[in-house]
């Protein structure tokens, strides 16, 4: 397999659906996606990144009906 390199806006955006799925699979809702990033990174905004892993985690998540 061919390795490459990838564009810094792409792999922030494969970055952010990662932390969505992994947000998933540990079992966590939106509440706590947001509660974990507005707390733990402190020194910096992580409103951007916050934004595009919930979009991905809206996307990913399973539908209950």
């Amino acid at each position: 397999m061919a390795v490459r390199d990838v564009a810094e806006t792409a792999k922030s955006d494969f970055i952010a659906e990662l932390d969505a799925v992994v947000a998933h699979l540990y079992g966590l809702d939106e509440r706590d996606v947001r509660h974990i990033f507005e707390t733990f990174h402190e020194g910096w905004d992580p409103q951007q990144r916050l934004d595009a892993v919930l979009a991905h985690f809206r996307d990913h998540a399973v539908s209950t009906s």
